[in-house]
C-alpha cells in the first residue's frame, strides 16, 4: 500500500518520525477492518497505537509495523469468533 503523499499528516510523519507509520485509515485497510473498529479497539484498550502525534489541537494516533502485526493477530482472534472481552488487555 502506498502512503498518500498529499495528506498533511503523512507529510509530517515522513519528515518527523523514523520508520514507517500508518494512519488509522491506512492501518484499517492493511488489516481488513474498518477505521471505526480500530478506534473502538483503541478506546477499549485492546490495541493502543505506539505513537501519538499532536497537530495543533488535534491528537492523531499512528500505527507502527509492530502495531500492524498486533492488529492482524487481534483481527484473526475476532475472525474466529472469540469475544474481545475474554482476551486479556496488554
Amino acid at each position: 500500500m502506498m502512503i498518500k503523499e498529499a495528506n498533511p499528516l503523512n507529510i509530517y510523519l515522513r519528515r518527523n518520525l523514523k520508520g514507517i507509520h500508518y494512519t488509522v485509515s491506512e492501518a484499517a485497510e492493511l488489516v481488513g477492518k474498518s477505521a471505526d473498529t480500530l478506534r473502538r479497539w483503541r478506546r477499549s484498550g485492546f490495541m493502543v497505537p505506539s505513537k501519538k502525534v499532536v497537530m495543533g489541537e488535534q491528537i492523531v494516533y499512528v500505527y507502527t509495523e509492530k502495531d500492524i502485526e498486533n492488529l492482524h493477530q487481534l483481527a484473526e482472534i475476532t475472525k474466529r469468533g472469540k469475544p474481545l472481552r475474554t482476551i486479556n488487555k496488554p
